[in-house]
């Protein structure tokens, strides 16, 4: 049996496999025409074949439609029999154009799918009296302005984790891939900021003697990319909180813990730069007070529903940068989008701290509460899991630490790279290098050639 013909608002589906495309022509129609309609079990000449529909299928559709497409709609999905057999149709409309599909801008034209160069997303934009997102602007710089060990660092975490396959070719190439290069050549804004060379992003940390600002202990500011600014924040971090003794594991060594878990910690810091505010001229802060940790992220909070929703995960993820999410997301830094809250306040529960959000009027915080002595000494009878990963942190100095952020940066590393990096001789570096090897803390995996460094 056949049902017709593919248009400008009709799209057929072979199947729930090719969802990711089902996406892509939902985000085309509605630029084009603000509604449609799609079918799963129908090939591209209309002929019905049918659509096994599972439990979760109908759900799974739903959600993806819900957390890909932006500005998020509202579909009609359901089951339907035809010739008895069983098909999907999702029927969707919006009027918040343009829409985009996992962070890329289509338009329908005739049956076909096509995305939109960067002039026409501008027009269309304008034409549907919205501004064009921070980072997908124009932010003046070129491709010779990226730090090239970063965006290899990158894909090659991205490949060992699977959520990208294509390995690294050049500059060019990988950026445009990610969709971060503009039709003029320029770097789009959110390009700049992930992998750029000193894009003037700034985090500023300190110490402070009390519970309040009035006296400053220490302070340093970082400046460089996004991937640049968390290994530093947490470096910083790491250095300055305390840590006990655990002797629950059954070994003799001791393993050195936290006060505060570092995931829950790292997630936050992500988040601050993921939903941050890029219009607003403030910088990243992090603030280390006698009682507690706070984590500031520039801008409100970009949802309609509340903290305790996504804590529960009764509220769908709403991004404010969804390309520079996607991003962060395809190198493992993130899980699922929504899901950070809840992965902050599941780690927080593990140690017994107590945390909250806060909403000021152009910020959000997350502050992580300090233990007392009485409350760590219960954090030495807890069994840590992950945080065992963090133990030797405290045993080693500053410049065992510096190789170590440099090698888990790029572990092609080699150790004449290291001596430039930190101005160090290069039987400076042999010898600390021998340390850290004596320590069980890295390996050499291959040859010193053409091998890597291994964090163990």
């Amino acid at each position: 049996m056949y049902i017709g013909r593919e248009t400008e608002t009709v799209e057929f589906k072979k199947t729930t496999g090719e969802l990711p495309a089902a996406l892509v022509s939902i985000s085309a129609i509605l630029n084009k025409h603000q509604k449609g309609i799609l079918y799963f079990g129908v090939l591209d000449n209309g002929k019905v074949i049918g659509q096994q529909v599972g439990d979760n299928t109908i759900r799974d559709i739903t959600n993806n439609i819900n957390n890909k497409i932006k500005p998020k709609i509202r579909p009609k999905v359901y089951k339907s029999i035809l010739d008895e057999k069983e098909l999907i149709i999702v029927e969707f409309e919006g009027e918040k154009v343009p829409y985009s599909a996992d962070g890329r801008y289509y338009m329908r034209v005739g049956d076909e799918d096509q995305k939109l160069e960067p002039d026409e997303l501008n027009d269309l934009f304008k034409k549907f009296g919205r501004n064009i997102p921070w980072e997908e602007q124009d932010s003046g710089k070129t491709i010779e302005d990226i730090d090239e060990e970063t965006l290899v660092n990158f894909i090659q975490k991205a490949n060992k984790i699977g959520r990208i396959k294509e390995d690294y070719i050049d500059k060019e190439t990988t950026l445009k891939n990610l969709n971060l290069v503009l039709k003029n050549g320029n770097l789009k804004n959110a390009g700049f900021v992930l992998f750029g060379k000193q894009p003037q992003l700034l985090l500023r940390c300190a110490i402070f003697a009390g519970n309040d600002k009035t006296t400053i202990l220490d302070m340093k500011d970082y400046v460089g990319n996004i991937f640049e600014l968390v290994s530093n924040g947490m470096l910083y971090i790491s250095e300055h909180i305390m840590w006990v003794s655990n002797f629950k594991t059954g070994k003799t060594n001791r393993v050195e813990i936290p006060e505060i878990p570092l995931d829950a910690i790292r997630e936050a810091l992500w988040n601050s730069f993921c939903h941050r505010d890029w219009d607003n001229q403030f910088d990243n802060h992090i603030a280390i007070f006698k009682d507690r940790i706070e984590i500031d992220s520039p801008g409100s909070f970009y949802s309609d529903s509340p903290l305790e929703d996504y804590i529960e995960l009764k509220a769908s993820s709403k991004l404010r940068n969804p390309l520079i999410a996607k991003i962060i997301y395809l190198s493992g830094e993130i899980e699922t989008w929504g899901t950070g809250i809840r992965k902050i306040s599941n780690l927080c529960k593990s140690l017994n701290v107590k945390y909250e959000y806060y909403i000021a009027k152009s910020d959000v915080f997350v502050c992580f509460y300090r233990k007392t002595s009485d409350e760590l000494i219960e954090v030495t009878k807890v069994d840590m899991g992950e945080e065992k990963r963090y133990e030797t942190l405290r045993n080693i100095d500053k410049n065992e630490k510096e190789v170590l952020l440099l090698i888990s940066e790029n572990p092609n590393i080699t150790q004449s790279e290291v001596s430039l990096k930190m101005n160090y001789s290069k039987r400076g570096i042999e010898k600390i290098i021998r340390k850290l090897k004596d320590k069980g803390l890295i390996e050499r995996v291959g040859s010193n050639k053409s091998g890597y460094w291994k964090i163990k």
